[in-house]
């Protein structure tokens, strides 16, 4: 296998053909960073610039080439140019890993902010849901009881489990009353104050005014 590769190196120096191969690989390479500058110029962005860099870096060490010779002076400033170019493409890495770093640190102290906001928030909630002396209940749109507040079983009569149970048209006095209010509710988004008559867990009438709202 090694006999068909093209010789390299000939009496101590390097043949045409390995002159030719870094030749057109300098070609190549600086094509790419004329390529790069050129997206630098037109978008901007740090990487196009450290790219350009990198490739001219190794187009240069690939023209060094043709005048060097083992172990002489161009041939470690050759050496020089590749050890350069990978600095650079290292220190792109590393720089680009540390400002990842630095997003997910300003992410993760913006994610705790809000969970903290939303908790207390969900505090608030809670507390007013549950001190209110006001009738308090979420449900959905078929009519099942989502949650409801301590004044809302007391005003109904029934405990927190049976009303979790029941459906909404179940309170009312009317249960017709209850298509009338969905109409409405679903034609404007929200009701203010809107006449309802519901019964308790006994059967008494209690005349109320509702103020509801759609939650998307």
């Amino acid at each position: 296998f090694c006999e068909s590769l093209p010789l390299m190196v000939e009496n101590g120096e390097f043949t045409t053909i390995a002159v030719m191969i870094n030749l057109f690989t300098a070609l190549f390479f600086l094509a790419a960073a004329c390529r790069f500058l050129f997206d630098f110029y037109n978008e901007g962005g740090l990487n196009a610039y450290l790219f350009s860099c990198i490739s001219l870096l190794f187009g240069m060490a690939a023209l060094m080439f043709k005048y060097s010779a083992l172990w002489n002076a161009q041939w470690w400033f050759w050496h020089l140019l590749h050890l350069m170019a990978y600095i650079v493409g290292i220190g792109f890495v590393f720089s680009d890993y540390l400002q990842t770093i630095r997003v997910l640190q300003v992410t993760i102290a913006d994610y705790k902010q809000t969970a903290h906001a939303l908790r207390e928030s969900e505090e608030k909630f809670r507390s007013l849901f549950e001190n209110s002396q006001d009738v308090i209940f979420i449900s959905s749109k078929e009519g099942r009881f989502t949650d409801i507040n301590p004044a809302g079983l007391k005003l109904f009569g029934y405990s927190k489990a049976e009303l979790l149970s029941m459906n909404l048209v179940n309170i009312y006095a009317n249960p017709f009353d209850r298509s009338r209010f969905m109409a409405e509710i679903e034609k404007h988004g929200f009701v203010k104050d809107y006449e309802e008559n519901y019964k308790n867990k006994s059967g008494a009438r209690i005349h109320a005014l509702a103020t509801a709202i759609v939650r998307r």
